[in-house]
């Protein structure tokens, strides 16, 4: 009867195999719980194995034994130390994990400056996006964030389901999907942007202690912040918000003073002169720590001259013309690559200066202002010069009448405030700052989003709002690689691809076939 029933032993070794399984995916279905659904099929399992193992002793002995249970035992040593292996591989990487980004443009790395500002993080900030699951927006602010807090602990994130949790939703008054709360202390931001740009700029603006406000000048035929045209300065008005600025104007005809909040001033081709008693209040205004950034075009005089002749900078009557770096072959078009040492433009890319005129600095003697440094900020190249003939259709340079390049198109002066500012004015700095450019098309609409022109506007106006931490190059904008290929290209392609290659891994397997046969 015993040998009987050992020939059905393999069928009830299978049926204990196969309840084990089953009683196993049970397990895992209930979330690792024993519970009687999953209990029956794994006793079951057990049992049936050990009724195979009464049946056939011999059998098992020789499995566990034999020479086929020490090779098998060497194979799962060896498994288990590759495992270890990857497990602390796995470990290590994720204590001590880097990175590396080989995209040409550093498309997936944060910039420069996001990682001033997360450098320069003291209070913790709490993101909670409100997405729902699987949508790629999520997925894709997930990864950015990933990326925030492996330069930081200071950002702490979390992506919310709002039809998953809706009493959170309530909680925080979110309205509609992909919402994306900011918190700091006291301060919260809303926002909807998942690319870097919006991130930081949204970081900054809860973590601020004061918004700072950047004032236009107006009254003078001035480019506009409020004009969207090509000629107006509408992109940078919404460029400087993102970086946390309030941007207001201001019309000295209006208003005898120049209000207490202001920390930059922005005097952006005026057209007409400024009047004297305007001249005398902004000049009083710089030497009490105040801060301007000043750009004229070429034929225009607006009575600048006499404003900056106290900080040694002047404007010449003149054009620029660079015949060897220039857009599209256009002389009056400079393009500059090349920049002198400044924190201002350091790691900045190409720039356009859409007819550009020089900026001169005076020379003087160094005890006549002490703290006063004057230096280049954009320069044109050796084979450049300042031309002074404007109503000649044709330029060239005329040795004596002609400024010899390299010449400045943009200078900066600083200096220690010779006058103590008035506290009222709610300023803490003690610094004068100037930022003069020979040229205003550089920040208009059409030509801000050119090149390095908007990070060299900004990192200006930061540079003087003592902002040093947001001075580095904005976040990239995705940039389209498309691969076009020639209809001959495509074919080369296709074939190589589908028959070619095919072949080839064909030829070699009959090869292979043929030397063991």
């Amino acid at each position: 009867m015993l040998a009987q029933a050992r020939k059905f032993s393999p069928y009830v070794a299978l049926a204990g195999v196969a309840a084990l399984i089953i009683g196993a995916a049970l397990l895992l279905l209930s979330g690792g719980k024993l519970e009687l659904q999953n209990e029956i099929p794994l006793a079951v399992g057990i049992l049936l194995l050990a009724i195979f193992a009464l049946l056939n002793p011999g059998q098992v002995r020789e499995a566990v034994t034999g020479r086929t249970a020490r090779y098998g035992s060497n194979a799962l040593v060896m498994s288990l130390a590759f495992i270890g292996i990857l497990a602390m591989l796995n470990f290590l990487s994720v204590r001590h994990h880097k990175r590396f980004d080989l995209t040409q443009e550093k498309q997936f790395s944060l910039s420069n400056q996001t990682r001033q500002v997360l450098k320069a993080l003291k209070r913790t900030v709490k993101i909670t996006a409100f997405m729902r699951g699987g949508e790629q927006y999520g997925q894709q602010l997930e990864a950015l964030l990933k990326e925030y807090t492996s330069h930081t602990n200071q950002i702490q994130f979390e992506i919310v389901d709002p039809d998953l949790k809706p009493s959170l939703a309530r909680q925080y008054q979110i309205v509609s999907y992909n919402t994306i709360v900011y918190e700091s202390g006291e301060r919260r931001q809303d926002s909807f942007g998942v690319e870097e740009r919006d991130v930081t700029a949204s970081i900054l603006k809860v973590t601020s202690e004061i918004t700072k406000t950047v004032y236009f000048l107006t009254g003078h035929g001035e480019r506009q912040i409020t004009d969207y045209s090509e000629s107006g300065l509408s992109q940078l008005s919404l460029a400087l918000e993102k970086d946390n600025y309030q941007v207001k104007p201001l019309n000295l005809a209006i208003t005898k003073t120049i209000p207490a909040d202001c920390s930059v001033l922005v005097i952006a081709r005026p057209t007409q002169n400024l009047l004297e008693d305007e001249r005398n209040r902004i000049f009083v205004w710089l030497l009490e720590a105040g801060k301007a950034l000043i750009m004229q075009d070429p034929t225009y005089d607006a009575g600048l001259n006499d404003l900056l002749a106290g900080y040694l900078v002047k404007y010449n009557d003149d054009i620029v013309i660079d015949p060897t770096s220039s857009l599209w072959g256009d002389v009056g078009v400079p393009v500059v690559q090349e920049y002198p040492f400044n924190a201002i433009t350091k790691d900045l890319p190409a720039t356009i200066f859409p007819q550009a005129r020089s900026v001169e600095i005076i020379e003087m003697a160094p005890e006549q202002i002490p703290g006063f440094s004057a230096q280049a900020l954009i320069a044109s190249s050796d084979n450049s010069w300042g031309e002074t003939d404007l109503k000649q259709p044709r330029v060239r340079f005329d040795e004596g009448a002609d400024l010899e390049g390299p010449v400045n198109i943009a200078v900066t002066v600083e200096m220690m405030a010779p006058v103590t500012p008035d506290k009222t004015k709610l300023k803490t700095s003690t610094k004068t700052r100037l930022a003069v450019f020979g040229d205003s098309d550089v920040a208009s609409n059409q030509f801000i989003g050119s090149l390095g022109n908007t990070d060299l506007i900004l990192n200006t106006v930061n540079w003087l709002a003592e902002e040093e931490a947001l001075v580095a190059i904005r976040p990239k904008e995705p940039t389209s690689r498309d691969l076009i290929l020639s209809g001959n290209q495509a074919r080369l392609v296709f074939y190589s691809s589908t028959i070619f290659l095919p072949l080839v891994v064909l030829a070699v397997g009959i090869a292979v076939w043929w030397n063991r046969r």
